[in-house]
């Protein structure tokens, strides 16, 4: 890690600096955006998985004592792993509620006409 990201990690953990912070956001965020989107390949999850990444930085910005881009390539690595196993986790299960819901064709009649309706306007 350069003396300058000793720095901003110094200042943040010994007084929560929200500038430091900010600018070790400002350094990393594209290395961490891009990392998660490359495991993801959604936009909108690689964004989460960059917060979630950051979050992590603030939580254990102390104890970081190699490389810091480094550190967040791998945090950023799980986050994005962890991310694909819950939406995973979260798909079997509405998978398994879908399969066990009976579908009237009556009652999906009534509702395709609000749709088209709602749709329409």
């Amino acid at each position: 890690m350069g003396p300058q990201e000793s720095a901003l990690l110094r200042r943040f953990c010994t007084g929560a600096d929200a500038e430091a912070f900010a600018e070790l956001v400002q350094r990393y965020a594209s290395l961490v955006y891009s990392t998660c989107w490359r495991v993801l390949k959604d936009e909108t999850d690689a964004a989460d998985a960059t917060q979630e990444t950051f979050f992590e930085l603030t939580r254990h910005a102390s104890h970081i004592s190699g490389s810091l881009a480094g550190w967040l390539h791998k945090v950023a690595t799980q986050k994005s792993i962890d991310l694909l196993r819950r939406c995973a986790s979260r798909r079997r299960r509405e998978e398994v509620y879908a399969r066990t819901q009976p579908v009237e064709a009556r009652s999906w009649q009534d509702l395709s006409s609000h749709v088209d309706l709602a749709l329409d306007e």
